[in-house]
């Protein structure tokens, strides 16, 4: 698997989507670069993307992974070196064409990190704004507007001046604006990364809530994969340029192809050792001994490879739960409480003396107690094994 099935996913989604009608985005081998100190950075490594009508696409990554450069890309406000663009089925950019359409005249609406409000125009009439450049009619502009005030829940306050609102309430402004627009293309750019936890929360919500009103095909960038699975119905994870996985957020989180995303997606506790095959699973030689997962990437005898498992899947018991595989003793170093859960970090034993920790969460009221001996269980069926290679 790995980067072939990435491609092969793409390839599939690009199969079913061959007539184009609800294809809202596509890009295809888009190829970015900037200039570095020691030569050319190339922040899109020929990258490809399609975005049906209807879709939250996330893009996820850390800083320098290529989200924010190909979302710049497809607004038009990054022209790249080589690819193709579409959008609503009318080429944007092409560098065999040499076709370049700036910003205004790709049909997207952008919702940006920092509000770009208008600060001497009220709520009402920011929202309003798009429309007051088409030439819609005053009496028409009004009623639109109100009806997307009542939508993001600022229906008193079209008198208000941004300075007047809170940050959430700045960014349900420059939300409503860009839905009034009637794009069928709407690209976020972190937008929540200025509001605080509760407040991100309401936006979320809001922005699902209206994409299954408006029915818009989302692009949103971020690089918080709780914010990303709460929003995504497509998933795509990015790393040096390039996609590492595609999929719906629980698909990565519960088969990750890779250490990268698997450890982008939450927190893991990993072993390494020699792989060996087993009637369609992996047995891994490790340090706490063997080790037995499903494969989520190809993997061969021989193989350097990691088993992998999130807090979730492991379960800390008083006594041996009578398993054949992935039954280690352990001792509990730490608890920590995490409202709806405790974290639990236990210790386990291996052959070389050298500790491993690995953390798991527990029910609340489970009796477990810093300093005293277990057994940690992990089902083979949870246990993912990657190749080893990087993280």
């Amino acid at each position: 698997m790995g980067a072939t099935a990435v491609t092969s996913d793409i390839t599939a989604d690009m199969a079913r989507n061959a007539d184009g009608d609800d294809v809202k985005v596509r890009a295809s081998n888009v190829i970015k670069t900037y200039p570095g100190k020691d030569g050319l950075v190339t922040a899109l490594k020929g990258v490809s993307v399609e975005i049906p009508q209807g879709e939250m696409a996330v893009l996820l990554g850390p800083s320098g992974c290529g989200k924010t450069t190909l979302l710049r890309s497809i607004a038009g406000l990054e022209r790249p070196e080589g690819g193709e663009i579409s959008v609503s089925g009318r080429t944007v950019y092409s560098s065999d064409h040499k076709v370049y359409l700036p910003p205004e005249r790709r049909a997207v609406s952008m919702v940006f990190q920092s509000y770009a409000l208008w600060p001497h125009m009220t709520v009402a009439q920011n929202i309003g704004y798009p429309l007051a450049c088409r030439k819609v009619a005053k009496a028409q502009i009004a009623e639109r507007v109100q009806q997307m005030m009542d939508a993001v829940h600022l229906g008193k306050y079209g008198h208000r001046y941004p300075n007047q609102l809170s940050g959430g309430q700045q960014q349900r402004v420059a939300l409503a604006r860009a839905i009034i627009a009637d794009a069928d293309v709407i690209l976020f750019d972190e937008p929540l990364s200025n509001v605080d936890a509760r407040v991100r929360e309401e936006i979320r919500k809001q922005i699902i809530a209206l994409q299954a009103e408006f029915n818009f095909a989302g692009i949103y960038v971020t690089h918080d994969q709780v914010e990303a699975g709460a929003i995504a119905t497509k998933l795509i994870v990015m790393n040096h340029g390039e996609i590492a996985q595609v999929g719906r957020p629980q698909e990565l989180y519960d088969n990750p192809v890779s250490r990268y995303v698997a450890s982008f997606m939450g927190t893991t506790t990993e072993v390494s050792g020699t792989a060996t095959s087993i009637d369609g699973m992996v047995a891994l030689d490790t340090a706490v001994g063997r080790v037995i997962g499903k494969p989520t990437s190809a993997i061969v005898d021989g193989d350097r490879a990691v088993g992998v498992f999130r807090p979730e899947w492991g379960h800390v018991v008083h006594e041996h739960p009578g398993a054949d595989h992935n039954v280690w003793p352990c001792v509990v170093k730490l608890k920590s409480f995490m409202g709806a859960h405790m974290e639990v970090v236990v210790e386990l034993r291996t052959s070389s003396g050298a500790p491993v920790e690995a953390t798991v969460a527990a029910p609340r009221g489970s009796g477990l107690r810093e300093g005293q001996c277990y057994y940690l269980h992990v089902p083979s069926a949870d246990l993912c094994v990657l190749p080893e290679g990087e993280q």
